[in-house]
């Protein structure tokens, strides 16, 4: 009888310990990219300006929103706000300011954020270029 009973006990508490080991896993959700963001970009036109990125994104559900301001080669300054999609850490954006429309994609990969953008309308017409941001 004792060694029955010593068997149920050894396989009880090995099932608690496996039951508490998947218990014990995080399942929080990922930090969304909700925050401030700072950077710099490149163009790919013959120039190959730079420039400075400060960001304030929003994050609900799918929704992405916030706001840009940048500094331009060919324009200094800019600032507008930011709407788009946003699916786990990939985005889709559109910064609208004055007659030029920056579309953005981006992928946020633990505190930093990379990606492309291209420019219609205004005096940056059909630049387009990469950039890096960081919390």
């Amino acid at each position: 009888m004792r060694a029955a009973t010593r068997a149920t006990f050894i396989g009880v508490l090995f099932l608690s310990q496996a039951s508490l080991a998947c218990i014990s896993t995080n399942d929080s959700p990922p930090d969304d990219i909700s925050g401030d963001w700072h950077g710099s970009y490149t163009d790919n036109t013959a120039s190959h300006n730079t420039g400075t990125i400060d960001a304030t994104f929003t994050e609900s559900g799918t929704t992405l929103g916030g706001s840009l301001t940048l500094t331009w080669g060919c324009a200094v300054a800019n600032s507008a706000s930011v709407s788009g999609t946003i699916d786990g850490d990939t985005f889709n954006a559109t910064m609208v300011y004055g007659f030029t429309t920056v579309t953005i994609t981006g992928t946020r990969s633990g505190e930093s954020v990379s990606g492309t953008f291209s420019i219609s309308g205004g005096i940056c017409n059909g630049d387009t270029g990469s950039y890096t941001l960081s919390r």
